[in-house]
């Protein structure tokens, strides 16, 4: 789905999203146009990223929980 869609799925503006991947938190895959395209599976890891920054973790922090747990199969 492209990043509108992603947007309103997750309850996340499509500025964070970009932000989050600059931060390496998500990857996400890319149309042939070179538009993002979220998958469930990056939707679901926004999910935990809203919801551990607004438990107070700093970016910081859940870039190195994702760094210690394995990406699932797939894209994004």
């Amino acid at each position: 789905m492209k990043i509108s869609e992603a947007s309103r799925v997750s309850g996340v503006s499509a500025r964070s999203l970009r932000h989050y991947e600059d931060e390496g938190l998500i990857v996400p895959g890319r149309f042939s146009n070179g538009f993002r395209d979220y998958c469930q599976s990056t939707i679901d890891r926004v999910l935990v990223i809203r919801t551990l920054l607004e438990a107070g973790l700093p970016v910081r922090l859940i870039g190195q929980f994702f760094a210690r747990r394995p990406r699932p199969s797939g894209r994004g």
